[in-house]
């Protein structure tokens, strides 16, 4: 389980809108595979990382 959010995180969050994850190559070997095909519907990985993440949330429940 996640920890709690500390005084630092939370300052850190207030100055981006983003954060930084680690991919495993061989993972992001798979995801550019799929984006090299013309009939993908994305336009960079991180629409298609995002998408992915977005589909997960909602099979869970967390997002409609």
């Amino acid at each position: 389980m996640l920890k709690s959010m500390t005084a630092l995180d939370e300052e850190n969050r207030k100055k981006r809108s983003y954060t930084t994850i680690n991919i495993p190559w061989a993972l992001m070997d798979r995801i550019d595979a799929v984006l090299e095909k013309d009939d993908n519907g994305y336009a960079r990985r991180s629409d298609f990382i995002y998408d992915c993440i977005r589909r997960r949330l909602r099979e869970l429940g967390t997002i409609k």
